[in-house]
């Protein structure tokens, strides 16, 4: 046999032997991994990976022989998730929620419905973005994360909220525009359901609807959008405050044994460039001093990340700016949403000398520009504190969604009930963490609007927009909705969210001007989604 032969067979012998390693079924993929036979889960895991943190994999192939401590081991790094999510939503997101509202005199449920939401649902828009022009190849649109999300932020989240607080009392007229626009917005899901796909026409009326939805939020507000000045804080403060501000502030029950900090008044004011002390800058950048014992053990396993959140996201103060601190952190941003993308699109390699130059451009005129005492500068901050600590929780949102995935699959869940039900959870934590804050420190206008208007930006921003960019890349200008092997689950969560916005919008109609929602109602709300997830659960172990 000549030498070329001999070369031929031994390249197709190693190809061969590369396919035989990755031997798997047809249907090899994330959404169905838990129907793979068992000995081809490993094979699958790898072939479907798209980073080297791969949980997955680390479960089926690492640790494929000590699963239960793999298990144990996932487990307490989803817990320690938890932990960051929880303090990076209350050391940042919800002070600069709250600053950005009094420093612009925004009504309160105006700032729920806009900023919060906006600032919540950006990094699930990015997500969806990606999603279609990423690495991933999807064939349709998943209803079951959409609806998911909103019965845990809609019905859950807000029943705990008035639960929580023991009841409180809010404006009637946005509590009723909110629920009237989610509750068109579902019906509409609904119909898109049954048809079962979206065109680009309907994905272009879903952004339009939002685009009504957000003209009518500025319509109906009670307080013009205003920057207050120092001089102008220092005339104001001997005077009362106005009697609409007095009822966003509610009596609310508290463990003391919980940290309660970050109010707008009530923010750390250290200034980081005369920290000097070892000791103190560690306390500034974990709250050392402040933390229990189990806390004290999740700063000491998450030290690293923690630093790189510091150095990525400014803390607010309401007095000065730091000049260091911001510019550091707008040197760090760009490289930091660019290190996010990697993770969910194919970026060219120039994208690291766009985001470094981004970097030092930024920076330097941050360094030269920025002056300290500015209300400019500190609404600046911000909204940068407010955008990237939104960011965070996107990005460690995304791994406890993938631990929880593994989990999941471990246990034998179907993948129409990971998404509607632990998935959810895991896409939605931040808006229940942030809302949760804000409602323990007496916001509970903005609160609640956000989780009415988390939702709606979520299905008619970020799913339209997704489903749009999915239409033009179809070669049928379509996108199927997936739902065939999860109708009953589907339909179940639509009744049930639509049963809860009815008894919303029938509870504001018991009223003539505040619409009083008490505990008891907050444990209807409650009931309903357990009530959803006891049958989800039901139908589960009857497959």
């Amino acid at each position: 046999m000549s030498k070329g032969g001999i070369t031929l067979l031994l390249v197709l012998a190693l190809v061969n032997a590369a396919a035989g390693i990755f031997i798997f079924p047809d249907d090899c993929g994330r959404p169905r991994f838990v129907s793979v036979p068992e000995e081809f889960k490993c094979s699958c895991a790898h072939a479907t990976r798209v980073s080297s943190l791969d949980y997955l994999s680390f479960h089926y192939c690492t640790l494929q022989d000590a699963p239960i401590l793999s298990l144990a081991l996932l487990s307490v790094l989803l817990s320690l998730l938890f932990y960051v999510v929880g303090n990076t939503t209350d050391r940042y997101m919800v002070p600069a929620v709250t600053y950005i509202s009094k420093a612009t005199k925004l009504d309160p449920s105006f700032a729920g419905a806009t900023l919060l939401a906006f600032a919540n649902g950006a990094p699930d828009l990015f997500s969806c973005v990606a999603s279609f022009s990423g690495a991933h190849t999807h064939s349709g649109f998943g209803v079951g994360g959409l609806l998911g999300s909103g019965l845990v932020v809609t019905v859950f989240t807000f029943g705990y909220l008035a639960y929580l607080s023991g009841g409180f009392d809010l404006r009637k007229q946005p509590f009723m525009r909110d629920v009237f626009f989610y509750f068109t917005t579902v019906l509409a899901l609904l119909a898109a359901y049954r048809v079962g796909y979206i065109t680009v026409p309907m994905s272009l009326i879903a952004l339009t609807w939002y685009a009504v939805y957000t003209f009518v939020i500025v319509k109906t507000s009670h307080k013009p959008i205003e920057i207050v000045s120092p001089k102008d804080e220092d005339e104001k403060q001997p005077e009362a405050e106005p009697e609409t501000e007095k009822k966003e502030y509610v009596a609310v029950a508290v463990d003391e044994s919980e940290e309660v900090s970050l109010n707008a008044e009530t923010i750390s004011t250290i200034d980081e460039e005369v920290v000097v002390s070892p000791r103190s800058y560690w306390s500034q950048v974990t709250n050392w001093d402040r933390a229990s014992t189990f806390k004290k053990c999740s700063i000491v396993a998450l030290c690293p990340l923690l630093f790189a959140r510091h150095y990525t996201v400014p803390i607010v103060q309401p007095e000065r700016v730091s000049r260091s601190a911001a510019a550091i952190c707008v040197f760090a941003a760009p490289l930091f949403i660019l290190s996010v993308a990697a993770r969910f699109m194919k970026l060219h390699y120039l994208s690291f000398f766009i985001a470094t130059a981004c970097s030092v451009i930024f920076s330097a005129i941050t360094w030269f520009f920025c002056r300290e005492t500015s209300i400019k500068w500190r609404i600046f901050g911000a909204i940068l504190t407010l955008f990237l600590s939104s960011l965070w929780v996107f990005v460690i949102g995304h791994e406890i969604v993938a631990i929880m995935f593994v989990l999941g699959v471990s246990l034998g869940i179907s993948s129409g009930t990971l998404g509607i039900l632990v998935l959810a959870w895991g896409n939605s934590i931040g808006d229940f963490v942030g809302n949760r804050a804000l409602v323990r420190q007496g916001h509970v206008h903005m609160a609640t609007a956000a989780c009415v208007a988390g939702p709606i930006f979520n299905t008619l921003v970020g799913g339209g927009f997704a489903i749009f960019l999915g239409c033009l890349q179809s070669e049928t200008q379509t996108v199927p909705i997936w739902s065939a092997d999860q109708k009953a689950i589907l339909v179940t969560g639509f009744v049930i969210l639509a049963l809860a916005l009815i008894s919303l919008l029938a509870l504001g109609c018991c009223f003539k001007d505040d619409v009083s929602m008490s505990k008891t109602f907050g444990l209807f709300l409650i009931g309903l989604y357990m009530t959803f997830c006891a049958w989800t659960l039901c139908e589960e172990t009857q497959k």
